[in-house]
């Protein structure tokens, strides 16, 4: 049931932020994928959605934020291969794979403080 709260989060920001279409072994299409606006906020999104299922009552930790994330094709990307020394030279001429995963990690941050300071807000009403 998780991985499909996962999922739905995922799909649901895209109805704000379109994404990218991935339908390519290439290398240069996935980065182009990764880095689509509506592709890494969508990803973050779901990275938040776990962590806060995860973790409920914890504050945010990226060690375990990227333990979560690299279950995941996007998060070994983002959490992985993005902190690769040798892939940021190779592919520096199309994306700064360090910004990326700088922003991934901005994201769902923001992202799971959204989630939780909902989750801990107040009742909206005081009618039962």
């Amino acid at each position: 049931m998780k991985r499909v709260a996962i999922d739905i989060t995922h799909e649901v920001e895209h109805c704000f932020y379109p994404g990218k279409d991935f339908k390519s072994d290439d290398k240069i299409g996935l980065l182009k994928y990764l880095s689509n606006r509506g592709e890494m906020r969508a990803f973050a999104k779901g990275f938040a959605q776990a962590y806060i299922e995860n973790f409920p009552n914890e504050k945010f930790d990226y060690e375990k934020l990227k333990a979560l994330a690299i279950q995941t094709p996007a998060g070994q990307n983002y959490f992985g291969s993005f902190l690769d020394h040798k892939k940021q030279q190779i592919y520096r001429e199309y994306c700064d794979l360090q910004l990326l995963h700088d922003l991934m990690v901005s994201l769902a941050r923001k992202f799971t403080e959204n989630f939780r300071a909902f989750e801990t807000s107040p009742p909206l009403t005081t009618r039962q």
